[in-house]
Parts: structure tokens; C-alpha cells; sequence
């Protein structure tokens, strides 16, 4: 078999199950023969070796029934980084890029208004950004609806936002919401190099992709399983970054330090979700699941943060795209300021976040 055959074929194989096809064969037989896919073009009457045509096929075989091609192949690209993934890791996604963008943003805010203090804790006087006043009658947030064309379809991505409705100035007229991406500020490496936690880091991407756009900040990343935190120092190696990575659960490897920004992509998907017998049950399910509708992980890390953050230090949590408004009670109710949440590029909300003033 050719190579141009050979990819007709994996296309027509996949049409039923993927909506991009010959973009799939493409990568997959490029990785069985190890070449760039530029070169599949340039020798499409290339024959395949029959070790080379077996291997297509167990792919092939492997993505009809749902395995994500990020396994397949063995990496995810994820900003500017080029990720290794196992199934012992969550799939990076495009939706964890914007947790980032605002992660940098928050940072470098705090970097170049203030002097951060060398010593945890630090001087409550010098970090951190003065809340913005709270609006007594904030308007109800316009209603959000899904974008399609999601990869994998994840159910987090599924379905249509919740509205928030402000009730005689309660909690949530309190709460801002900001659409679309914070402006872009890569380059820019801030003035003050600060302390950053990532809680259940997984394949290590954002503390990597925080620390390869911000490299004088110290990052720190923790996680619970063994495996996955040796893929993400294996991803750390390949990059040459200079992460901590910490066996244990959340907060646990962090006792008594404090830092100015905490980020977490913790677990939020309902254990009963019919989605999970979909392609993510090929996905690490203990970094998918929580209890009590998906909000246990989010809510632990929320009613412990305090303690680990320095005055004006930010805490930021992705969550599922109806879980904005319990996310904003929870910050609400354990005393951060500024609280709001973020719609993420395909207009559902998915970060919300915090700022700890003592």
C-alpha cells in the first residue's frame, strides 16, 4: 500500500467518527513513520513497509473507537510548548490557555505596580491590586450560549451557560463578568519575580506554560499521583524549565508558604455525567470527576486558599460551564475581593477567580 492509499483509506475509515478525517490520518501516519507531514506530500508513492501498514492500522483502529489522538500520538501541543501525554494525564485543552492568559495577566499586574516582598507573606501594604467597589445593582450578565466544535467532546464545553440574576443586592450583584481574552502580554516579563502555585498540575502544562512566558517567576506544582508527576517533569526536562513539582494532595506539599498566585484545573465534571462514557473515559478519571456535582475539589481549594496566599494574592479555578455561579458564592462567602468570572474563547464561562485582602 501507498502512502497516498494509505491515507485515503484511514479517511474513509474515520469519516464516521471524526469531523476532520484526513487532518487525522495525516498525523498519525507522519508519527508511525516518523516523519514530518510535509513529507507524506512530497512522497505519497512511497509503499509502506508491512511493519509500518500493521502499526497504521492498530491506530486506526485505536481512533474509530474513541482513543484521542493526543494518546495516539503521545504529545499535545499547548501554547507555545509541545506536551508529552500518557493516559495517567488529562488531555491539555485550548480552554486551560485562557486560565493562563489570566494568570499572566493578574501577575503581571502585581508585578509591575508593586515591590513583592522576598520573604513569604510579604508586605501587606506593597501587594497586590486595591478591589475595584463593588456595583449595589450589577446588571445580569448577558446570556451565553454554546459554541460548537469542540475537540473531544468534552461535556464541561456542552450546553448553554447559566444567567445570574441580581436580587435585591445580593451576592451576585456583586459580580463582574469579563468576555474573551485578556490582552495579550507574553512578552512582557514582568518586574518582580513571584511566587506561583499549581494545584493537581497533571502533564504540567500550566505551570510549564507559566514558567516558559514568565521565567523569573517561581513556580511550584503539586499533584497526587506519581505517574503524572513524572510526566510533567519529563515535559519540564524536555523544555529545559525549572518547575518544583510536589507529590501530594492540593495544598498538602505547601505547608507554611504563601504565594501570589494560586491556579488550579481541578476536577469538576458530576461523577453521574452520561458523558463519561463518552471519549473521556479514555482520560484519567480521578482528574475528571468530583463530588457533589463537581464542585468538591473546587470549593476544598477555595475554603483553603487564604492561607496560602500573600495579601492581594489571586486565586484563579477553571470549572464547567454552568458552575460560574457557584464558584463566585464560594469566593464570595470565604472573603476574596474582586470576584468575577471569565467567559473563555468559545463564550462559556470557565474561569472564575478571586483576590485575599486580609
Amino acid at each position: 500500500m501507498k502512502i497516498c492509499d494509505a491515507l485515503a483509506h484511514g479517511a474513509r475509515r474515520l469519516r464516521a467518527h471524526d469531523p476532520r478525517p484526513e487532518a487525522t490520518v495525516r498525523a498519525l501516519l507522519a508519527h508511525v513513520l516518523d516523519r514530518p507531514e510535509s513529507w507524506l506530500w512530497a512522497h505519497d508513492d512511497t509503499p509502506l513497509t508491512d511493519e509500518a501498514q500493521a502499526r497504521y492500522e492498530t491506530l486506526l483502529d485505536r481512533c474509530a473507537a474513541g482513543e484521542p489522538l493526543a494518546y495516539l500520538l503521545g504529545w499535545q501541543p499547548f501554547r507555545q510548548l509541545s506536551l508529552r501525554v500518557t493516559p495517567d494525564v488529562l488531555i491539555p485543552r485550548p480552554e486551560t490557555e485562557f486560565l493562563v492568559d489570566l494568570a499572566l495577566e493578574k501577575g503581571d499586574a502585581l508585578a509591575k505596580t508593586h515591590t513583592a516582598a522576598g520573604a513569604p507573606g510579604g508586605d501587606p501594604a506593597k501587594l497586590g491590586e486595591t478591589p475595584s467597589e463593588r456595583p449595589k445593582n450589577a446588571p445580569e450578565p448577558a446570556f451565553l450560549r454554546h459554541a460548537t466544535g469542540r475537540p473531544d467532546n468534552d461535556p464541561v464545553k456542552m450546553g448553554e451557560a447559566p444567567s445570574w440574576t441580581a436580587q435585591n443586592g445580593s451576592e451576585a450583584a456583586f459580580w463582574t463578568h469579563t468576555a474573551g481574552a485578556p490582552a495579550d502580554d507574553r512578552q512582557n516579563s514582568g518586574e518582580t519575580p513571584l511566587r506561583v502555585a499549581d494545584l493537581g498540575t497533571g502533564s504540567g502544562a500550566i505551570a510549564l506554560a507559566i514558567k516558559s512566558e514568565r521565567p523569573r517567576w517561581r513556580v511550584t506544582a503539586t499533584d497526587l499521583s506519581e505517574t503524572a508527576l513524572a510526566v510533567a517533569r519529563r515535559n519540564a526536562r524536555a523544555h529545559g524549565l525549572a518547575v518544583d513539582f510536589r507529590h501530594g494532595r492540593w495544598f498538602e506539599p505547601l505547608a507554611g508558604e504563601q504565594y501570589h498566585l494560586i491556579v488550579s484545573n481541578p476536577p469538576y465534571i458530576d461523577p453521574t455525567d452520561s458523558h463519561l462514557a463518552g471519549a473521556i473515559r479514555f482520560e484519567p478519571r480521578g482528574a475528571l470527576v468530583a463530588d457533589d456535582q463537581g464542585l468538591a475539589d473546587l470549593f476544598h481549594i477555595i475554603d483553603h486558599a487564604p492561607d496560602f496566599l500573600v495579601p492581594g494574592g489571586w486565586l484563579l479555578l477553571e470549572h464547567g460551564y454552568n458552575q460560574a455561579d457557584a464558584v463566585c458564592r464560594r469566593l464570595h462567602r470565604r472573603g476574596f475581593d474582586a470576584v468575577a468570572w471569565h467567559a473563555d474563547p468559545f463564550g462559556n464561562p470557565r474561569v472564575s477567580l478571586g483576590q485575599w485582602n486580609p
